[in-house]
């Protein structure tokens, strides 16, 4: 519990296997308190008042030696700029400094970056609110990336119904393992094969 309207159900430091092993135990508890009848809500009195929830997956990542395609070492900022570009289309060129005003700090190096994105994501008929929390802190090597990725309903245009209270396949699944294992992170990181901790 986290506070009068917030209720946080999280696991710390799991491994891939961990997390698959404890999915069905978390949905159970969300499944009974989700339950309109369910005391716990009565004594809130937010029963029938849910108006968002959220999955989040969060990881501390430390790059290797070197990210494919480059002949160099890679730090945590350099990954900032490829982020910072989700258009389909990059219009970039004409204007350098109008396009990328910090450009016209003339930095002579770049010890920090962070990010904090929201799109709209279709899964089917459900529109969700996706969050990409990037963080590149500053440290000796620079090699530590601090990333935050979470799968939202209720936010936006995002409207709940009762099937989604109990629909772990479109967030852990579609979201997680198919856009965020399989798509995003290879392609944050160029052609470098994630490989989970299983145990």
């Amino acid at each position: 519990m986290v506070g009068p309207t917030t209720c946080r159900i999280f696991k710390s430091r799991a491994s891939l296997q961990d997390f698959i092993a404890t999915v069905p135990i978390f949905r159970r508890i969300c499944e009974q308190l989700y339950n309109s009848k369910n005391l716990f809500f009565e004594v809130l009195g937010v029963e029938g008042r849910i108006h968002s929830f959220s999955f989040s997956f969060e990881h501390r990542l430390r790059l290797g030696a070197h990210i494919a395609e480059q002949d160099r070492e890679t730090s945590n900022t350099e990954l900032i700029e490829r982020l910072m570009r989700v258009g389909a289309t990059d219009h970039r060129g004409t204007h350098p400094e109008r396009d990328a005003p910090l450009l016209s700090l003339n930095a002579e190096g770049v010890y920090r970056g962070d990010l904090q994105i929201s799109v709209e994501k279709t899964f089917g008929q459900m529109i969700r609110n996706i969050w990409v929390d990037f963080k590149a802190p500053f440290n000796a090597a620079q090699k530590d990336v601090d990333l935050r990725l979470s799968y939202t309903c209720g936010a936006g245009r995002g409207q709940i119904n009762a099937g989604d209270l109990t629909d772990w396949t479109t967030p852990v699944v579609s979201f997680y393992r198919d856009i965020i294992l399989r798509r995003f992170l290879p392609a944050l990181f160029y052609d470098i094969e994630i490989e989970p901790r299983l145990g």
